[in-house]
């Protein structure tokens, strides 16, 4: 997945100098890539070296992605985009249970070999 952003230090730049933002002297947007633990890298056209937290849970950015993409017209995108959503959604509440119920997830839980067989 990409995020879009832009530079944190070429913001602080524009505003240290006082520049208005024009046509001239706009922000870049980069394509940013977010890895597992929603952590994106990039570095700006002048040098500088930007690395980014995303607050949000990974589910939730898959949602957004298949909602954009639905809204675009890319069904089979916004339906694997939504079932990666429900696939994490699943793991993070799994997760939530597990440590409000005081057991960690390196104990692991034993599941019945069947889905039925409880």
């Amino acid at each position: 997945m990409r995020l879009l952003v832009f530079c944190h230090d070429c913001q602080f730049e524009h505003l240290r100098l006082g520049t208005e933002y024009d046509e001239k002297n706009a922000l870049a947007l980069y394509y940013a890539p977010i890895d597992e633990q929603r952590v994106a890298e990039f570095v700006c056209a002048r040098g500088h070296k930007n690395r980014l937290l995303l607050e949000a849970q990974l589910f939730q950015v898959l949602f957004d992605y298949a909602v954009v993409a639905f809204d675009d017209g890319y069904t089979r995108e916004a339906v694997a985009s939504l079932a990666a959503c429900l696939e994490r959604f699943f793991e993070f509440a799994t997760a939530a249970f597990l440590r409000n119920a005081g057991v960690s997830m390196d104990e692991g839980v034993e599941a019945p070999s069947h889905p039925l067989a409880l």
